[in-house]
């Protein structure tokens, strides 16, 4: 098993500012977006980016969201993971909470 990249699997359009694109409506998952906001703190937090080893992946079950979080250390090889919990309002405080756990016992060890 493995966490995936953030993001991964969510798709998103982009358009011109200004624009109305309400016939797109219907397609908005709520579920998804709390996803995404969630999985983005996290790697925000961490400075992350496309290219760098950290993963996220939240999912809603009972309207709580759960992130599972990897956070890996380049300069000496070693990872952490953890998941954290909490309602799907919370998103974006909850992948910051994480990393900010994970961040924090990656340097205790």
């Amino acid at each position: 098993e493995m966490i995936p990249a953030a993001g991964q699997g969510i798709l998103c359009i982009q358009g011109q500012q200004k624009r109305d694109y309400s016939f797109l409506n219907g397609f908005l998952d709520a579920k998804a977006e709390y996803c995404a906001t969630c999985e983005r703190a996290f790697v925000r937090y961490l400075e992350g980016g496309c290219n760098s080893p950290v993963a996220a992946y939240a999912s809603i079950a009972d309207d709580r969201l759960t992130l599972h979080g990897l956070y890996y250390k380049e300069t000496d090889g070693t990872y952490i993971t953890g998941t954290k919990s909490d309602c799907f309002d919370h998103a974006e405080q909850l992948g910051i909470a994480l990393a900010h756990q994970l961040r924090g016992m990656h340097n205790e060890k």
